[in-house]
């Protein structure tokens, strides 16, 4: 029988961030008891194709435990997250969002998970109304949104 808790970890970030988040994670993976990483998943900027093959190794039965920086790095959007949650529960893998101190391990997890997951997709929402309306503002003042180049 395998003793070894089988870890993972997924990483959504812009490249600078990288090097911080893998140090971080791995350090955390190294500290815990029976644990041997086998995967660093990492998706840049908006992509998912390292997340959904790290889904499908996770509900494959490779992957016992599955560890983020934080709840945003899975998804922005409450449903998703708690879908994706949700799927991996199902296939007895744990998840464990360290800057949020949430582990699925632990009884208040779930709520954790819909209280971040709210907060942050508020947080997006509200990003989005200010970037409208600042476009907005610029149009009316004819300003150039973004980096315009005029040399045709």
């Amino acid at each position: 029988m395998n003793n070894f808790i089988r870890m993972a970890i997924y990483i959504r970030c812009a490249v600078e961030e990288i090097c911080n988040q893998v140090e971080l994670l791995r350090d955390y993976v190294s500290k815990q008891e029976n644990a041997v990483l086998v995967k660093v998943y990492v998706d840049r900027g908006h992509g998912k194709q390292k997340f959904e093959e790290m889904m499908g190794a996770a509900t494959a039965g490779n992957i016992d435990c599955v560890v983020a920086k934080d709840i945003t790095r899975f998804s922005r959007h409450l449903p998703d997250t708690i879908r994706d949650v949700y799927t991996l529960k199902q296939s007895n893998v744990d998840v464990v969002f360290l800057e949020n101190s949430i582990d699925t391990r632990d009884r208040d997890a779930e709520l954790k998970i819909a209280i971040f997951s709210s907060i942050t997709e508020e947080q997006s929402r509200k990003m989005r109304e200010r970037i409208k309306h600042g476009c907005e503002c610029s149009m009316q003042r004819k300003e150039s949104i973004g980096s315009a180049d005029t040399k045709g």
